[in-house]
């Protein structure tokens, strides 16, 4: 079967003027219903992650906590790390190519310009600038994460919160 991975950008995040730290800042109202439409267009898609890689900071697990409302899976599915904060698309290259092949459709939630720099290398080109809350199902015609490299993806879905 085909490794798919589903990179998902956080839902629209707020700066409130007693947060001072950009790891720390909350989702608006607005992110809120964008990850849950997000969630409902996942459920209603039958894209469900057999495991989820998402970045510690609070408007990432933010986003999918209210995804997962929806989806309902597991909290041991749900793997929170400081890697993909502010990582570059290398550092998610290096994430995704360690992944355990157990795991067929990958999500990874996290942070522009690292998501759509991921996105836009495993395509082998510059196509999509995700904007918050959007996401890209990737599949790769291989059954291997070492596998993957640039241009060896092809998008299987794009979707893009109403504005």
């Amino acid at each position: 079967m085909n490794k798919q991975l589903l990179i998902i950008r956080h839902a629209k995040a707020a700066w409130p003027e007693d947060v001072s730290s950009d790891f720390d800042r909350p989702l608006e109202k607005r992110g809120e219903t964008e990850a849950d439409n997000l969630g409902h267009f996942l459920k209603k898609e039958n894209i469900l992650p057999d495991f989820v890689v998402c970045s510690a900071a609070k408007r990432t697990r933010k986003t999918w906590k209210i995804i997962n409302k929806v989806l309902c899976l597991p909290e041991d599915k749900i793997s929170l790390t400081d890697q993909i904060y502010e990582a570059s698309y290398k550092d998610i290259f290096k994430l995704t190519t360690e992944l355990d092949n157990k795991h067929q459709l990958v999500a990874i939630v996290g942070h522009n310009p690292g998501v759509s720099d991921i996105i836009n290398y495993f395509l082998g080109k510059p196509l999509i600038s995700l904007p918050p809350a959007g996401t890209v199902l990737l599949e790769f015609p291989f059954n291997d994460w070492k596998m993957l490299s640039s241009g060896t993806a092809e998008v299987k879905t794009v979707y893009r919160p109403e504005k």
